[in-house]
């Protein structure tokens, strides 16, 4: 009997070495990424460079994009994001590809270097929903025609950090390159349309912005369709995301959102306009829970309320009162889990808020506890 305990007690104790194991890499995954974004995470980036200087090909190929973006009422913010992904995508080039014959029998402005398959200004590949044909491909209206009906399509890119829109659409390997374009795009913006005559020339970039300090500036920090759920109460992001020993079970199990600590009572709003699709008791340990369908496939899940403030069915507006904070369910203190899922997928919700205008995190003279993203 002492041999059969001590072999299960063996394999639990290996189980939670190996989650361990899992965070600690998940982790440092995460502390990388971090080290990457630097100041881009919380400060909106810019190239700090001087205006570009003009170049034929690049300036048609941009004021294509402006015409485009116009004609299909793009906001201008959504247009330099475009103008910034042909910046850093091809140098606003329209570039063959030698691994795309074809492509190179079309009017192009150079070839792109190596055996890349991605043709145009934006360097999308053909049949990969972008272009139906390589002839198409090469034609900068259709390359930029295809980028904005893709961030159309993108839920809430309108209130999303420069990088992260841009991504959403690219699926870059290197996300971060687009908001260093951002004062390079404007400018670029701003001359052509102040050569074409046009009066919605933007203002030029403050790359001094604070995301964080503008999120959280109001009475409670809204951003577009999106709100902080908390703020402006104190709180703290006391389990992030991801793999973790849970502590009522006392077993390895995902935690499947961000718990934010703070006094039971506390006011809970909106994170989003959307409908309640669901408000009651979970009985999966979520206590009183209430579920938010925000459009876009996305789902965000409120739990251990101490008391819910709407019925299911109800339409709520981002930053409207809707709940108050408790330790109800699987539960070991005051705190409110935020759940946010994509297309029934738990996602991390930390960079989902920031990427939304409305970050999870610490303001001025507000402790900074583990897990608490540095602004």
């Amino acid at each position: 009997m002492k041999k059969v305990i001590a072999a299960g007690t063996a394999a639990f104790v290996a189980a939670v070495l190996v989650v361990l194991a899992i965070f600690g890499l998940a982790q440092g995954k995460q502390s990388q990424l971090a080290a990457q974004a630097g100041t881009g995470v919380c400060i909106v980036p810019a190239s700090g460079s001087q205006p570009l200087p003009p170049n034929e090909a690049r300036d048609r190929n941009a004021t294509v994009w402006i015409q485009q973006g116009r004609a299909k009422s793009i906001p201008t913010r959504g247009i330099y994001i475009g103008l910034a992904v042909i910046l850093v995508e091809s140098n606003g080039l329209n570039l063959a590809s030698r691994k795309v014959p074809e492509s190179m029998s079309y009017p192009n402005d150079g070839v792109v270097p190596g055996d890349h398959l991605s043709i145009g200004t934006a360097q999308q590949q053909v049949g990969m929903g972008w272009f139906d044909t390589v002839a198409n491909g090469m034609k900068v209206p259709v390359q930029a025609d295809a980028f904005y009906s893709a961030l159309l399509n993108v839920n809430g890119w309108q209130v999303m950090s420069f990088s992260a829109a841009a991504q959403s659409v690219q699926r870059s390997a290197f996300p971060s390159r687009y908001g260093q374009r951002e004062a390079d795009a404007v400018a670029l913006y701003n001359r052509l349309s102040a050569a074409a005559g046009t009066a919605d020339v933007v203002p030029a970039v403050d790359t001094g912005t604070n995301v964080c300090q503008e999120a959280n500036a109001g009475p409670i920090s809204v951003s577009g369709k999106w709100a902080n759920p908390l703020s402006p109460a104190r709180y703290y992001m006391t389990s992030p995301f991801g793999p973790r020993i849970d502590p009522v079970l006392g077993i390895p199990k995902p935690h499947k959102g961000q718990d934010l600590g703070t006094d039971g009572g506390t006011p809970i709003y909106s994170p989003c306009d959307g409908i309640a699709e669901l408000v009651g008791w979970d009985a999966w340990g979520g206590g009183n829970m209430t579920t938010l369908n925000c459009g876009g496939d996305i789902v965000i899940k409120l739990m251990h309320q101490s008391k819910t403030l709407i019925a299911t069915g109800a339409k709520v507006e981002a930053g409207q009162k809707i709940g108050l904070v408790g330790t109800t369910g699987n539960s070991t203190g005051n705190h409110l889990h935020e759940q946010v899922e994509f297309k029934g997928t738990p996602i991390d919700p930390v960079p989902f808020m920031r990427d939304r205008g409305v970050p999870l995190c610490a303001r001025a003279g507000e402790a900074n506890p583990t897990h608490l993203p540095a602004c």
